[in-house]
């Protein structure tokens, strides 16, 4: 199997923040990392994430450059194991992990995840719990907001 990038190398950056820089929580996260952050872009990452090396290297272990920064890396999941699994491989080169509840397309409700995970506050909890305390960056939620 080949070996991981190691974080920390030119990268992202994000790895030397993580060493200088307690975990930061809640309201904290948002006014320390993302002052007058005005943008967000959020692509969806495919599921082959955690088994395939070379799908990591050519989408997360990459140069990025300064205006790319703060970087949230975000995720669909719909397994707390798996979801950590991604998370742990992708913590090195962020700020922090998103986990995506907010996609209502046709894809996410035949994989299960996105905005069809909304009412499964059980399993929702599970993931957010198992994350946050494995992971050593903040753990987010983009959800979607349904209006009647």
């Amino acid at each position: 199997m080949p070996s991981e990038p190691k974080a920390g190398n030119g990268h992202s950056g994000a790895l030397e923040r993580l060493e200088t820089m307690p975990k930061l929580q809640d309201f904290e996260f948002w006014s320390h990392t993302l002052p007058g952050v005005r943008h967000v872009v959020a692509p969806m990452v495919d599921q082959i994430f955690v088994r395939d090396a070379n799908y990591r290297k050519e989408n997360l272990y990459y140069e990025v450059c300064p205006e790319g920064q703060p970087l949230i890396v975000q995720f669909c999941a719909n397994d707390p194991e798996v979801f950590v699994q991604a998370a742990l491989l992708a913590q090195g080169y962020c700020d922090a992990i998103d986990l995506k509840l907010d996609c209502p397309q046709m894809i996410a409700k035949r994989g299960h995840y996105g905005a069809f995970l909304q009412d499964e506050w059980d399993l929702l909890q599970r993931m957010i719990l198992l994350a946050h305390e494995k992971l050593s960056v903040p753990v987010t939620c983009k959800i979607r907001v349904f209006l009647e």
